[in-house]
């Protein structure tokens, strides 16, 4: 089974993805949200409405990702960047579905693509 660290995974994206991860026995290893949530610390199959998994979600991607092999961000352009820069290297693939990103921010995903597979797409709405 591969590894998965999800960002943004209280946010309505992030515990769909944590609830079909556990549903497939798939190892969710961690999780962030954004400084200041009030789902900080807490455990990531918790917040998903799920019984604990003993990984708690954190607001460094680095720290969540630590024994991932794929980042999956359904967050924001911004928090997608910090991302990228932040993850360790044994993070071999990621997955994008965050939009509105800018020909910058295009740019610098496309150089973190020389390192790791990264698959984005902005139509992977719940809606």
């Amino acid at each position: 089974m591969i590894p998965l660290a999800i960002a943004g995974a209280a946010g309505r994206m992030g515990k769909a993805l944590v609830r079909a991860a556990v549903a497939r026995g798939m190892p969710v290893v961690g999780g962030t949200e954004r400084p200041g949530h009030p789902d900080l610390g807490k455990d990531i199959a918790q917040a998903a409405g799920l019984d604990p998994i003993g990984v708690s979600i954190t607001a460094d991607p680095g720290a969540a990702a630590a024994e991932a092999s794929v980042w999956i961000d359904f967050t924001t352009p911004a928090a997608v960047r910090a991302a990228l820069n932040a993850l360790p290297g044994g993070v071999r693939a990621v997955v994008i579905g965050a939009t509105g990103f800018s020909p910058d921010d295009e740019a610098a995903i496309a150089a973190h693509a020389q390192a790791r597979a990264i698959v984005k797409s902005g139509n992977f709405s719940l809606g």
